[in-house]
């Protein structure tokens, strides 16, 4: 090994392709999760960005932890492209196909790492094996009108039966393994030879007792020959279970069209499958790609097993924007507080204890928070504690990115809950023409209660008024009694009696709120007719009220058949409309609030023309006007989803997005819908700034179920408005709204990275 030199962390930047010596860890990341029983707040957990450990351009990185404690790091290396155009993003400046090396770099604390060197080159190998495999050209995975490839893709190292191996592929087309001839992670190295002729992103796994497996691409998996020269059985794919697992419930799959299809992989990843054991259970994780973000999102996806052949669960979001990742265990951290916070026996309970579970990072997609440049990040147990178990079934526990770090490019390391104790969701908020704003919402936290809460600066909030109540709703049959006590029965309850979906509008002179009830049978009361949207306007012209009931106008929700109570919005013509969904079928009318009865009926709804495209699965935001078009906003479910409706109860471990569509009218034709980011419905502020609402609606945002503000870039080129998240630097307005009234501290892998005692 050659002797080493200190490098400064900032030294030769640029210059990944040129040898580092010794280089100082920037930031990684390491989070809280979330504390069981919320003994920390939510506010107060700190918030770590995922930054690179190395200023080495390098895809597929692979972390392993070696018998001696030492971290060992390796990957694809980038090969700086001649003559090529500066560019921010590293795949137009490096090529990662053509690189013949294979270099490890080494660290005892995963902060400062030492570069152990070239371990091997595919111009210089030697030893059993047919590696004339290895002097062939290919086509190139990426791009195939480029001219042919030869470089080494996608190493791992590994540790079995007491020596070190380098698993590797060419180019993704064939997959072969290296031996340490001295029985040393530096080497030298040999090859033993060319496992597969096809498939890429090599893998090993030991089991327990002593069978070594090699698996490759997505997840194909095969026992190896007893001397680890070649696979002693045919390859088998790992499948995971369809989602949704089970078919929907008698006579409801008329009304919901959309869950007779479903993501159902066929494999847990297309590519970078790896496995490891905790306990007596499997975890096979693999990257995938998918449009959740209306861009490509390389994401981590994980399915587990009890048997090393499976069957598999369904696959479940583990990392966004991780691409192909390897487990291993390393040092204590105190942002790492939390972890599987459900219901668990013993057995899951020695999973989830001893040393901390990380993940390896490179950030493989243009929407990830680090772009082809090494690192890690904690992993978190978790299970069903994100929704009431009332209302989904349990699910088992399996590891997962912490809901506060951050993978993802923007501003979400920034951003704070606003200020509130209660728990809510579905979050509207009204720039009103008294000078304030207020926020109507589904308050989970206060069932029976309709809430209004008002700000006069988007950071500090108040609770304005209880404007109804549930026991107030003169049109629903029967009332559910409220239940004492965290029971089931009790849960039902809660959610039977909460305001759903709360909008408030401040429309001809005064105040407008529309809320939804949804249905639930029990104690004998309820029943299908517990259910319906309400309608209730301001009698004085101002938001204390008092209100008036204008009583039912529709069902609880979209996927009723019933439809939703009509909600309008201003055109720009100066007319007024509403927009109403009906089985899922979005629909809008001229409006006149001034029409007593069933609006849907003397409504003229016609059909919003979405021109085929499916544009949500959840839910929509309404419509807004920009610049003279109309933005039609909604949200959707960006990978696997599960209902309450299906027979086995529901769960949800996607993301869950807004995206949005635009058009010319009320009707469209509307374009294609965007996806663009987490969850929320959208507003303009006082000073004409665009705001998304985010209330944390999935396992992997930074919380669950409190409101948070998202700024938004709003952009017009002439045929279509674009909008996203805004990306840095912000102003400190920005900052403190995104903050909840404070600048949020953003911490790092060296602030929270326990000392070995």
């Amino acid at each position: 090994m050659k002797k080493v030199k200190r490098f400064r962390p900032n030294a030769g930047k640029g210059k990944g392709d040129k040898k580092m010596k010794r280089t100082v860890l920037m930031g990684c990341g390491l989070l809280l999760g979330i504390i069981a029983g919320a003994a920390v707040p939510d506010r107060d957990w700190p918030s770590v960005e995922v930054t690179p450990s190395l200023d080495v351009p390098m895809r597929d990185t692979a972390i392993t932890r070696g018998p001696d404690g030492m971290y060992y790091l390796t990957g694809t290396l980038g090969v700086r492209k001649a003559d090529w155009p500066d560019s921010s993003d590293s795949s137009d400046l490096y090529d990662f196909e053509n690189s013949h090396q294979i270099k490890l770099w080494k660290s005892k604390d995963l902060k400062l790492w030492e570069e152990i060197g070239v371990v091997w080159d595919i111009d210089r190998q030697k030893g059993r094996g047919n590696w004339h495999w290895t002097a062939y050209w290919r086509a190139p995975m990426e791009a195939r009108y480029r001219p042919p490839v030869r470089g080494v893709t996608a190493p791992e190292l590994h540790y079995i039966k007491n020596n070190w191996y380098l698993c590797f592929s060419m180019n993704g087309q064939g997959t072969g393994l290296l031996k340490s001839s001295s029985g040393k992670p530096e080497g030298p190295y040999e090859e033993v030879g060319q496992i597969t002729t096809k498939g890429g992103d090599p893998s090993m796994f030991e089991d327990d007792d002593g069978k070594v497996y090699w698996l490759f691409d997505g997840g194909y998996i095969a026992r190896m020959t007893e001397d680890l020269t070649a696979l002693a059985e045919r390859p088998r794919i790992l499948v995971p279970a369809h989602d949704p697992s089970a078919p929907l419930k008698k006579n409801e799959a008329k009304n919901w069209p959309e869950f007779k299809w479903a993501d159902d992989p066929m494999q847990v990843g297309a590519r970078g499958a790896f496995l490891f054991k905790v306990g007596n259970r499997y975890y096979l994780t693999a990257a995938d790609y998918n449009s959740r973000l209306g861009r490509p999102c390389n994401d981590t996806w994980v399915a587990y097993a009890d048997n090393i052949y499976g069957p598999y669960s369904e696959r479940h979001l583990m990392v966004p924007h991780g691409g192909g990742i390897t487990v291993f265990r390393g040092p204590s951290s105190s942002a790492i507080a939390a972890k599987y916070r459900g219901p668990y026996d013993s057995q899951k309970k020695q999973h989830i204890e001893g040393e901390q579970l990380y993940a390896s990072f490179y950030g493989a997609d243009e929407r990830a928070i680090v772009r082809d440049r090494p690192s890690f990040l904690p992993l978190e147990w978790v299970g069903p504690d994100r929704w009431d178990v009332y209302f989904f079934k349990h699910a088992e526990s399996f590891p997962r990115k912490p809901q506060a770090v951050f993978t993802e490019c923007g501003p979400w390391s920034r951003m704070k809950p606003l200020p509130f104790k209660e728990q809510m969701r579905d979050i509207s908020i009204l720039n009103a023409p008294d000078g304030f704003y207020y926020l109507t919402c589904s308050g989970v936290s206060r069932p029976g209660e309709l809430v209004v809460y008002r700000s006069s600066d988007l950071a500090s909030w108040e609770e304005f008024k209880t404007v109804w109540r549930y026991e107030d709703i003169e049109w629903l049959p029967q009332k559910i009694e409220a239940i004492p006590g965290d029971s089931r029965e009790a849960g039902r309850a809660r959610f039977a009696r909460t305001f759903w979906d709360v909008g408030m509008k401040y429309l001809q002179g005064t105040y407008w709120i529309w809320f939804n009830i949804f249905p639930e049978e029990m104690q004998g009361l309820g029943g299908p007719e517990h259910h319906g949207s309400g309608v209730l306007r301001s009698t004085t012209g101002k938001p204390e009220g008092p209100y008036e009931s204008l009583g039912r106008k529709g069902g609880h929700y979209a996927r009723d058949p019933e439809g939703g109570a009509p909600r309008p919005f201003l055109g720009n013509d100066g007319k007024l409309y509403a927009n109403a969904v009906i089985n899922w079928a979005p629909k809008v009318a001229e409006a006149d609030l001034t029409q007593s009865g069933d609006w849907r009926k003397l409504w003229k709804f016609t059909d919003v023309d979405l021109q085929g495209a499916a544009f949500a699965s959840d839910g929509w935001g309404g419509v807004c006007s920009i610049n003279g078009k109309y933005v039609f906003i909604g949200t959707r479910w960006g990978g696997p989803v599960c209902n309450p409706h299906l027979e086995n109860g529901g769960k949800h471990f996607g993301t869950y997005d807004f995206s949005y569509a635009t058009g010319p009218t009320p009707w469209g034709p509307f374009g294609r819908p965007k996806p663009m980011a987490r969850n929320g419905g959208m507003f303009q502020d006082k000073g004409g700034n665009w705001w998304m609402i985010f209330f944390g609606n999935d396992g992997t945002g930074p919380w669950w179920q409190r409101p948070g503000l998202v700024p938004l870039t709003v952009t017009d080129d002439g045929r279509d408005i674009f909008i996203d998240v805004k990306m840095p630097p912000y102003s400190e307005y920005e900052l403190r709204i995104m903050g909840g009234g404070e600048i949020a501290d953003v911490k790092t892998a060296l602030e929270t990275l326990e000392e070995k005692r």
